[in-house]
């Protein structure tokens, strides 16, 4: 029923995007996620094909998050995921997803996932990427990836920040909440308070 494309099928065909874009797509995915998020419930899936864009007048992204297939209620007893489960695909998975800590899944895992997608959608390329699912698993929990700048010269330093902030193996080094990480993001890009409301 939706009129558009996913966000992996844009990339696909048009590598990195121009900042205004990409910042929009982003600002829209944290703010739909910030909604789930209050409501206890934490994507831990989210990766481009899980952001549909949508034609809605002149404008082609306005965004929609999908599949919450395996999303986590933040606090439940009733979870049928373990620790030492794995969930997730591996490019965008947190290190405590890769790892299968499930206990300490939570909106910061979200975090993660959207860092990573950030860094795609600015440089072309995948933060965490190698030929192996092993070596994909090894990248992301003991390297960094190249530095945004060195791929994007002409991302604003503040918000080359704000993605490697979200991309830190730390959860405690990341942005608390997807609320942060979206005021952070319309600082570093000089964006005005109100922009597209995305929605689920």
């Amino acid at each position: 029923l939706l009129t558009g494309e996913e966000l992996a099928d844009r990339l696909e065909r048009e590598g990195a995007l121009p900042l205004d874009e990409a910042v929009s797509i982003l600002d829209q995915t944290a703010a739909a996620l910030h909604a789930t998020h209050e409501r206890g419930v934490v994507h831990r899936y989210l990766k481009p094909q899980n952001i549909f864009l949508v034609r809605r007048d002149e404008q082609d992204h306005f965004v929609k998050v999908l599949d919450f297939g395996i999303s986590k209620l933040v606090d439940s007893t009733s979870m049928a995921t373990r620790t030492g489960m794995v969930f997730g695909t591996l490019n965008y998975m947190s290190p405590e997803q890769a790892n299968g800590l499930v206990h300490e899944i939570d909106a910061r895992t979200d975090v993660f996932a959207l860092g990573a997608i950030a860094y795609e959608v600015l440089t072309g390329q995948r933060a965490f990427d190698a030929a192996t699912p092993a070596a994909i698993l090894n990248r992301l929990c003991h390297q960094e990836p190249t530095p945004l700048d060195d791929l994007r010269k002409d991302a604003p330093p503040d918000l080359v920040a704000v993605v490697h902030r979200a991309l830190a193996k730390d959860r405690d080094a990341r942005f608390e909440s997807m609320a942060a990480m979206r005021e952070a993001l319309r600082a570093a890009f000089g964006r005005p308070e109100r922009r597209a409301t995305a929605r689920r």
